[in-house]
């Protein structure tokens, strides 16, 4: 992912962005996290950087009101992609928060590693 330029190295950062909204014409919500789960292994084989997952309640259409979950299962399918939750008042890293707070996030086992 990276190209010299007049002498430099410059790094193009890609991420992912999910908020699995799910509205009566898409696919059902369960495809949907299989997918997320699934592209998630694929970016992080494939050299992208980070995953966002935004957070919100009460939508009609399946908005994602419980991040850590999905966080957690997608931490057990990369091993170098950077998550970061986004809630409608603020973003926050898992990398930059209080070390309980990524502990709890996502909790190490052999499958994935400190990110």
């Amino acid at each position: 992912m990276a190209d010299i330029i007049g002498g430099e190295e410059s790094v193009i950062k890609c991420a992912l962005k999910f908020d699995m909204r799910a509205p009566a014409f898409g696919m059902e919500s369960t495809a949907l996290y299989g997918a997320a789960l699934e592209m998630a292994g694929y970016a992080d084989a494939h050299g992208l950087t980070q995953v966002s997952l935004m957070e919100h309640h009460s939508s009609e259409d399946g908005y994602l009101p419980s991040p850590l979950s999905l966080a957690s299962a997608i931490a057990a399918r990369t091993t170098r992609m950077r998550l970061q939750i986004c809630s409608t008042r603020r973003c926050r890293s898992a990398a930059s928060s209080s070390p309980g707070w990524a502990a709890r996030a996502a909790p190490k086992d052999s499958s994935s590693s400190s990110r």
